[in-house]
């Protein structure tokens, strides 16, 4: 049945998780997903609100309901029906996930009802980064894939259009997707968020598993006043945690990024860009370019940026376009908050 939602009191956090299970793949992990978040009991001042997406034909579980429903998560420990109340009443019925205006329809509910002194909001599903796949011809930087929808996905401007006329800073930006940790990915949203907001993405695949959402509540829990950027070291910390274990077979990357240097780092390739064309040295570019780890095997172009401007400004023999290779590594040095990974093939991965 429905609750009626309170907007009683300012909480410390309230946490938006728009998840879109609306996937032949994924639907299976929204179910064990949203168990994790109901495993424990959050206090009064953590607020958690979902809303969640399914397809129909695949998983047939929890009633096989294929619309779009919101729930305000509650603890219970069964780890096989979602039990949390409903909130969304009227309900929803079926909408597109890959609208931006279902998502700032969201934001705009979530904090209208559930106000809190800091808000995190976590995009759940397929990413794609500053490409989609290996379709290199096509710039997409797109996540949340509508399957039901005709393939309807969340561009990053969309995201960033939806996020202005919700009028809401976000101090914690989650993408439980694939290849969302990207400068381009963070950049795009530096205008939504808080003076102290952070970004939470993987530079590789994940897997379908994706976040460990009751470790990091429980650490939540602990520090239900923890600023965007502890909350996000939980985050990567826990997730590194889950997936030590199977490390033989799950490779992943997670990393905390401060979104106050994105105008700087931009100034700063730009920078080096200038300088490189006025003397290039495309013979060690290219090189570096090989050096540096290319973090999903199966997308080539996607290579760590830390790697590549170590590698340059070691190598490179101009002096301008050296200094400006490490002034750009400098600054992702202080821009990367936390990054873990697993997987000897990721550990030189920076985030």
């Amino acid at each position: 049945g429905y609750i009626k939602v309170n907007a009683s009191g300012l909480a410390e956090w309230t946490i938006l998780a728009f998840i879109n299970g609306d996937d032949h793949v994924l639907e299976p992990f929204l179910i064990t997903d949203i168990n994790e978040m109901e495993k424990l009991e959050l206090p009064n001042n953590i607020n958690l609100v979902v809303q969640a997406d399914r397809i129909p034909g695949f998983d047939n579980s929890n009633g096989d309901w294929t619309d779009t429903r919101r729930y305000l998560i509650a603890s219970d420990n069964n780890m096989s029906l979602i039990k949390s109340p409903r909130v969304d009443n009227p309900p929803l019925g079926e909408l597109n996930m890959g609208d931006g205006n279902v998502l700032k329809d969201f934001v705009t509910w979530g904090v209208a009802n559930y106000p809190a002194k800091k808000y995190a909001l976590i995009i759940w599903d397929h990413g794609a980064g500053w490409k989609s796949g290996q379709q290199d011809t096509a710039v997409q930087k797109g996540i949340s894939i509508d399957e039901t929808n005709g393939g309807d996905r969340l561009y990053m401007k969309e995201i960033s259009t939806s996020l202005a006329a919700a009028g809401t800073p976000i101090s914690l930006m989650g993408y439980d997707a694939c290849v969302m940790g990207m400068t381009e990915v963070a950049f795009a949203l530096k205008t939504n968020v808080t003076s102290d907001a952070v970004m939470v993405s993987s530079q590789k695949n994940e897997p379908g598993d994706g976040w460990a959402y009751d470790l990091f509540l429980e650490q939540l829990r602990g520090n239900p006043t923890a600023s965007p950027a502890v909350l996000g070291n939980y985050i990567v910390d826990t997730y590194q945690q889950f997936y030590l274990p199977t490390q033989g077979t799950d490779t992943t990357t997670l990393s905390t990024v401060s979104f106050a240097k994105m105008d700087s780092m931009k100034l700063l390739i730009n920078a080096f860009v200038n300088a490189h064309a006025a003397n290039p040295e495309w013979s060690i570019v290219g090189n570096a370019v090989n050096q540096a780890i290319a973090v999903e095997p199966k997308q080539p172009n996607y290579i760590d940026q830390w790697q590549l401007m170590d590698y340059l400004a070691t190598n490179l023999t101009n002096t301008a376009s050296k200094n400006a290779a490490a002034t750009v590594r400098n600054l992702l040095n202080t821009t990367i908050l936390n990054s873990k990974t697993t997987n000897a093939f990721a550990s030189n991965a920076k985030g």
